[in-house]
């Protein structure tokens, strides 16, 4: 019987000499017994985003995820940052700062500015008990 496998794996890709390694060993996500499931377990679960209002048509958006320094930084394809290339830039991000979680929001991709949302009341130790 087959199966179809869905791996993540890290490697480090150096275009310009056309060399790539492996950074680790691949991680297994997810085993199926059909390949239409595997791809709807990546297209669902892992890269994207979809139209969510019956009013709209159907779209979707690539999204890649990167963590780095401490921080989520999310990268939806066709989006960016005003000081970043085409298809480089991560216009959300998360992190911790002076021991509060925000969000940074480059909402306007012609402004160096970002939102920053401080989510504090968001935590769960903030909720109201009747």
């Amino acid at each position: 019987m087959k199966k179809y496998k869905v791996w993540i794996q890290i490697e480090e890709v150096d275009e310009e000499h056309d060399h790539y390694r492996d950074i680790d060993l691949p991680y297994e996500a997810g085993c199926f017994d059909d390949v239409d499931l595997a791809r709807k377990f990546v297209d669902d679960k892992l890269i994207m985003l979809r139209e969510q209002s019956p009013d709209f048509p159907p779209m979707s958006i690539t999204l890649r995820l990167f963590a780095e320094n401490g921080q989520l930084w999310i990268r939806p394809k066709g989006y960016g940052e005003k000081c970043t290339m085409d298809g480089e830039g991560s216009p959300v991000g998360m992190e911790i700062w002076q021991g509060r979680l925000r969000l940074i929001v480059f909402d306007d991709i012609n402004s160096e500015n970002p939102q920053t949302i401080d989510l504090e009341n968001a935590s769960e130790a903030c909720r109201i008990t009747q």
